[in-house]
């Protein structure tokens, strides 16, 4: 709408039930919920503006502005990854540093 993009999913059908999220989050939390619930609505969730889930075109765009940046993509993890899995998030961070 009017050149803005959000980006949003649909799973299930049934009568809609819309996801929200808060605060700094993402559609991506939804993701425990979602396959319940679908069972039996249609699931809707969509990131707030300026909220977007990360997507790797996103990333691979802003690592060619940035002079000497370096892409790192940890597959399944989200800007949560030093907790998702640390020892993956420090191997990234010791190889990014060499």
């Amino acid at each position: 709408m009017n050149g803005i993009k959000i980006y949003y999913a649909i799973w299930g059908d049934g009568s809609p039930l819309i996801l929200l999220h808060g605060g700094l989050g993402n559609t991506d939390y939804f993701g425990g919920q979602v396959p319940e619930f679908a069972k039996q609505y249609r699931v809707i969730a969509m990131d707030s503006r300026g909220h977007e889930a990360i997507r790797q075109e996103h990333d691979v765009e802003i690592a060619k502005a940035i002079p000497g940046a370096k892409l790192v993509i940890l597959p399944g993890l989200s800007h949560f990854a030093m907790l998702q899995d640390p020892k993956a998030f420090n191997q990234a961070v010791l190889e990014f540093l060499k």
